[in-house]
């Protein structure tokens, strides 16, 4: 019932003073005003520059801002998420709002804390807002949908020469009372947005990094960042992690050089090529076939040399002991090099048709 009113007043308003008349027209009772604001921030999402701006003057008036500081001075919690959820999209808030909501960013009410943690985000004061992200990730109760979307609030929320210069998220990294889970969080968030600025510190970050089961997670999801990131003075430390006898780490630490790329980086997977499990040699070839350049050299270098090989053991009659097992590990990894080519080949064939 409040839709026609708000895009009769986009077309005709030229001053925010025109606010005033829609804005008696909705507040007779509290029912009305909440459906309306409702109604206004879901047609702001599809609406632009000053149209957009336009109903800013409807949000921002003072008449539901007092309405929604009551609210959120309320004891009942109710109330406290709906002042919340208002001063969340209202855009920069004044000091006696952020005072409210970082008391509320306190409570026991993981919604009021979510709602608070969004609404401090819209303070002028770059210190509070990075003090409050970093006490909604110190919490225990929070998910990782909450802790991404605050996360991402900040980020779009701060300058963005300040916060490269500054590297705020490093604050959070670096905090010990962060669980490291919730550090993989924001690892993938700069990888996501590729966040190039931040390479080398990650790169230092996880050269100070010990390698423990309770680290592993965390140097896998570095790693992986640093590929992403196509930071090329993390490879000898990324080839250092591959030769870790865990599985999951070295998979990880092929995808990373793949993406890093360089014929050093692929003579290194290429070398290893046999030492490597079932799953690790598969991606290997996969990285390399995929390489129309050095990797296909690399896989032709491979087999001659190993061909050589196994001619010098029977020449010589001096195959080890392990002759069998190593004969099947050849076998398969020829055999996977094949499929894979075949398979490229194939797909190639059908994208042209």
């Amino acid at each position: 019932m409040f839709a026609p009113i708000i895009f009769d007043f986009v077309e005709t308003a030229k001053k925010r003073p025109d606010a005033d008349d829609i804005v008696k027209k909705v507040t007779r009772r509290d029912r009305d005003i909440e459906l309306f604001i409702k109604v206004v921030h879901e047609i702001i999402d599809i609406l632009e520059g000053d149209d957009r701006q336009k109903l800013n003057w409807l949000i921002q008036h003072k008449t539901f801002q007092n309405y929604y500081l009551e609210k959120l001075n309320s004891s009942l919690k109710n109330n406290q998420l709906q002042g919340c959820v208002y001063y969340s999209k209202i855009g920069n808030i004044e000091h006696n709002v952020t005072r409210r909501l970082l008391k509320l960013s306190k409570s026991k009410e993981i919604k009021v804390v979510y709602g608070a943690a969004k609404g401090i985000q819209n303070s002028t004061n770059n210190d509070v807002r990075l003090i409050s992200l970093i006490n909604f990730f110190k919490r225990r109760d929070v998910t990782s949908l909450m802790l991404g979307e605050v996360l991402h609030i900040f980020y779009l929320k701060s300058d963005k020469e300040y916060l490269s210069k500054e590297l705020l998220f490093k604050h959070l990294l670096l905090h010990k009372s962060i669980q490291k889970e919730r550090k993989e969080i924001i690892i993938e968030y700069i990888a996501h947005h590729n966040l190039y600025e931040y390479s080398l510190f990650l790169h230092n970050y996880l050269k100070k990094l010990l390698y423990r089961s309770d680290n592993r997670s965390l140097i896998k999801k570095l790693i992986e960042t640093l590929g992403e990131l196509n930071f090329q003075e993390a490879a000898p430390l990324i080839r250092n992690y591959s030769v870790y006898p865990n599985h999951g780490l070295r998979l990880c630490c092929v995808e990373a050089l793949n993406k890093l790329g360089g014929e050093e980086n692929l003579v290194f997977v290429t070398n290893m090529l046999m030492d490597m499990e079932f799953d690790v040699r598969k991606r290997v070839i996969q990285s390399l076939v995929e390489d129309s350049d050095n990797g296909h050299l690399l896989l032709e270098k491979f087999m001659l040399s190993y061909l050589r090989f196994l001619s010098k053991v029977w020449e010589n009659d001096m195959a080890p002991k392990d002759m069998l097992t190593f004969l099947n590990k050849l076998r398969s990894t020829t055999n996977g090099i094949r499929i894979t080519s075949a398979n490229k080949t194939k797909r190639f064939k059908n994208m042209s048709v």
